[in-house]
Parts: structure tokens; C-alpha cells; sequence
């Protein structure tokens, strides 16, 4: 517990003082508007202590994703600082382990920035909503310890959601005057020894 809450103080800390030294540096103007986008959600790639997530083997992998969303100006915090709220659904669901069903992901992001020279830095919030599907049927599987029996079992054919919260860093780069390119990372249980992260990649067209 004590390890924990110097680790909480020092993050707090650290974060505290980098803002305070980024919205000192020269910021360049940035872009503002609607835009949909296009990319790939990894999900849960990693966990705390360096190796794969345990929840790779039931939801985790790349999704191909499609999104919309909005840049906005946030004067609160300065000219230069902006909100991007987004939604992005992933388009093709993944199969969950022994064809059990599949999986689609919704993803609510709010991530806050500022534009510095040629980039963007971001910091925010936001939720997947996993939903899953399952494939219903039946399914046979051995009854014994030598597998001279078998027993058949019915798969379930209903319809789960279930929400995951994350803290999300990145960093944006703009691509002309329509177009930018981000990189996030999306950290489940930041405050937790049993964190993961997970990652997206997306390109945007700004049309409004």
C-alpha cells in the first residue's frame, strides 16, 4: 500500500510539472474541425510486469477500427490547447477462443492537447465497451479422464457488454491542411499492479 501511494504521489508529481513546462514552450497554430478516421485498436498487448496480458487469450489482438470525432479549442487552458472527443467502433469483430462467439469493441475517448513545432502531445480519458456475441450452437467435449466418453454442452447465443476504463498519452502529427496522424496509448488500471496497455493507430480527414 505505501508502495503504491508514493508511486500514485510521484506520477501526480510528474505530470503536474511536465504540463506546467509544456504550456511554457512556443506552440504552433493547429488545425480545428470534424473529422472520420481509420486505424487499428491493439488491445491489452502488454501488462505491468513486461509480458502479454492474461486477457489477450479472450479479447485481446489488432482490430481494424473506424472513427469519428472533433477538434476542438479548449481556452481554458490556453490558445494553443485543444479537446478531441472520438467514438470508433471496430468494423470487423475478432473470434473469441473455440469459435465460442466474437467480439466488437466501442471506444469513447476525451484526450486533451497542445500543438508544439510539428506535433501534437495528448492526455485523457475514456472507455472501451467490449461486446460480445456469442455463437450459440452446441459444442462436444470429452466427459473423462481418458476421453472414451464424450458429453455434448450448449453454447450460449446471448449478447454481453462489459466497460473498461482508461487513462490514454499520445501524440498527433498533422498531415497537410485535411489530414493528421496519431499514435495512443491506452492504459488499463494505471493505479493498479495488474495494469495492461493496449495501443491505437489512426489516420484522419478533417472534412468540417
Amino acid at each position: 500500500m505505501r508502495i503504491r501511494r508514493t508511486w500514485t504521489f510521484l506520477l501526480s508529481g510528474f505530470l503536474t510539472l511536465f504540463f506546467a513546462w509544456f504550456a511554457r514552450l512556443p506552440h504552433a497554430a493547429a488545425a480545428d474541425g470534424v473529422f472520420v478516421s481509420t486505424g487499428l485498436l491493439g488491445t491489452h498487448v502488454m501488462s505491468a510486469s513486461g509480458e502479454r496480458s492474461g486477457r489477450a487469450g479472450w479479447a485481446g489482438g489488432t482490430y481494424p477500427q473506424l472513427g469519428v470525432g472533433a477538434k476542438l479549442p479548449f481556452p481554458l487552458l490556453g490558445g494553443a490547447w485543444y479537446v478531441m472527443p472520438g467514438l470508433s467502433y471496430t468494423v470487423m469483430g475478432r473470434e473469441l477462443n473455440d469459435n465460442a462467439g466474437k467480439v466488437n469493441i466501442w471506444s469513447l475517448g476525451l484526450p486533451f492537447g497542445t500543438t508544439v513545432t510539428f506535433f501534437d502531445f495528448k492526455l485523457g480519458v475514456g472507455m472501451f465497451f467490449y461486446q460480445y456475441r456469442g455463437s450459440g450452437g452446441t459444442i462436444t467435449l470429452p466427459d473423462s479422464a481418458d476421453g472414451s466418453t464424450t458429453a455434448t454442452y450448449y453454447r450460449p447465443h446471448d449478447s454481453v457488454t462489459s466497460k473498461i476504463f482508461y487513462t490514454s498519452l499520445g501524440a498527433g502529427v498533422p498531415l497537410g491542411d485535411s489530414f493528421r496522424f496519431d499514435l495512443d496509448v491506452y492504459i488499463n488500471g494505471i493505479l493498479s499492479l495488474k495494469r495492461d496497455f493496449s495501443f491505437g493507430a489512426q489516420l484522419a480527414y478533417f472534412f468540417l
